[in-house]
């Protein structure tokens, strides 16, 4: 019975995020939604490189810079990376969130 409804958990949010997807695009089928084309705009400000981001790495604590390592370089998943570090996979989402916190801070200070 579990299994069931994290099934139908599944594709009722599959099926809302893909009706989302297709009022904002104002289309009525998955092949007009393929057919229309994204437009690329230059961003305002400009971009941060990437030694600003290593940069800004360097200064994270070990804790929260090995989870964004191992998250993000390396292409773990959270409980992959919450395995090896002897946490929750709860844990690591929040040393993620508090790592992107500080980063994002850092980023914008430059």
């Amino acid at each position: 019975m579990s299994g069931t409804r994290t099934r139908y958990r599944q594709e009722y949010l599959y099926g809302l995020r893909f009706a989302v997807s297709l009022a904002e695009h104002g289309t009525d089928s998955d092949e007009q939604f393929s057919e229309q084309r994204t437009t690329y705009v230059e961003p305002a400000v400009e971009p941060l490189t990437y030694p600003d981001l290593m940069e800004a790495l360097a200064k994270l604590p070990k804790d929260n810079r090995d989870v964004i390592q191992q998250l993000f370089f390396c292409g773990r998943t959270e409980a992959e990376v919450a395995w090896s570090l002897s946490l929750s996979q709860r844990g690591v989402s929040k040393r993620k969130q508090a790592a992107l916190r500080l980063l994002r801070k850092l980023l914008q200070e430059k």
